[in-house]
């Protein structure tokens, strides 16, 4: 480390020293050094019955016209206050009465600089919980304390983690039948109930949390889609649907081995625009997947999708390269629940040395279905019972280019 480095270094480390020990008020000649450095405004931090290390009251010294920076923001040393059964709301100018109560004036704004001594007084409201429950298991995860009237933090990255775990959504029930409502904020405590006589439970409302085993990547938007994981979780927006009319370079997963849980969404304007493979490809080409190992598929919808292939390069003898509308070949796949509307797959394919098409179609080899191949010599049984086709599944089979 260079000489000027350290020289910075332990400069700032100087000022930070200064800084805190003017805020613990513990050394009356660092507040002396303050003064000399221009820090001649005194701001007092009243925790009207909270404590902060130790310490009842806060004193700092700030330049005129500084706008003012909470110690505990800045410092490992000093711990933010604390009052034992309620939470901080706020910081105030006021004044106290003739009977020691502090009476609150405005809320100070900490964007506001800092022009005169003043003394800021700290307004506590009591404690109130939302207790987060496993919904499957009952058991309680966290509690998430607040005041009364606070609503509950329902984003993704504010819920708690629970290992080996994917969080879902959040439900007022255990039985997980009514979704929890956002616009809902804590009553503080039920009707006839006050602090002398309130139990554990009255400071509390029960959030239930939906856990499903395993690691998922959500499924929002079409964007969702396209990034790589294990498994997947489609919610759609709040018609349960994810339209993907923005994804204009589709391409297809290549292979998939794990859950596709569609949850009743549709995924609609789809298009997979697919040209060539390279000699002797063991996968297929489908609309969502290429090939699927071992992978369950449920609970999804597909509207207005369109496949559109076209091959003009020869595999090697006897290859043959699949085309379904959900996958171009599957193994030991399981599909349910799957359904098509107003799809369509458009294939042009050249012909190999023996004059017959490189490319075959699932509709033809798996009895009329042209929504999933699948590959009969691996388990000699058709697992798409459960694909159903509504409306129609337009198909141009085109052999020669």
């Amino acid at each position: 480390m260079t000489l000027k480095k350290k020289i910075v270094l332990l400069t700032l480390a100087a000022c930070s020293c200064l800084f805190m020990l003017c805020a613990c008020g513990a050394r009356p000649d660092a507040e002396e050094e303050a003064k000399k450095q221009g820090a001649t405004v005194e701001v007092i931090l009243d925790l009207n019955g909270g404590v902060s290390s130790g310490k009842t009251e806060r004193k700092l010294l700030l330049k005129p016209s500084s706008p003012l920076a909470l110690p505990w923001d800045h410092s490992d040393l000093i711990n933010p206050p604390d009052k034992s059964g309620y939470v901080l709301e706020g910081w105030y100018t006021g004044q106290t009465d003739e009977e020691g109560n502090v009476v609150f004036s405005e809320k100070w704004d900490f964007s506001v600089p800092v022009t005169e001594n003043m003394t800021l007084y700290a307004k506590w409201q009591q404690r109130f919980a939302y207790k987060i429950v496993d919904a499957a298991s009952g058991e309680t995860i966290r509690y998430v304390y607040c005041s009364a009237g606070a609503a509950f933090d329902t984003s993704d990255a504010a819920a708690p983690t629970v290992q080996k775990k994917t969080f879902l959504r959040y439900y007022r029930d255990s039985a997980m039948t009514t979704l929890w409502d956002k616009s809902f904020t804590h009553p503080g405590f039920p009707a006839g109930v006050t602090e002398e006589n309130a139990e554990d439970a009255d400071y509390e409302v029960p959030v239930y949390a939906h856990y499903l085993e395993g690691n998922y990547k959500k499924v929002y938007t079409a964007n969702d889609l396209v990034a790589a994981a294990a498994n997947y979780y489609l919610i759609g927006d709040e018609n349960g649907e994810i339209d993907c009319s923005s994804l204009t370079k589709w391409t297809p997963k290549a292979k998939f081995t794990g859950n596709f849980l569609g949850n009743g969404v549709t995924i609609k304007n789809l298009v997979c625009n697919w040209k060539d493979l390279p000699a002797g490809d063991p996968a297929g080409i489908g609309l969502l997947f290429r090939n699927l190992q071992d992978a369950q598929i449920s609970g999804v919808k597909f509207q207005n999708c369109t496949l559109n292939v076209t091959y003009t390069v020869s595999p090697k003898s006897g290859a043959v390269i699949g085309v379904g509308i959900l996958s171009g070949r599957a193994q030991g796949a399981t599909v349910k629940d799957v359904s098509f509307e107003q799809c369509a797959v458009n294939m042009k394919v050249a012909k190999n040395d023996s004059n017959e098409p490189v490319a075959h179609l699932a509709y033809e080899e798996t009895g009329g279905s042209a929504a999933l191949w699948c590959d009969r010599a691996s388990d000699g049984e058709n697992n798409n019972d459960t694909v159903r086709v509504s409306g129609e599944i337009a198909v141009v089979y085109q052999n020669e280019i």
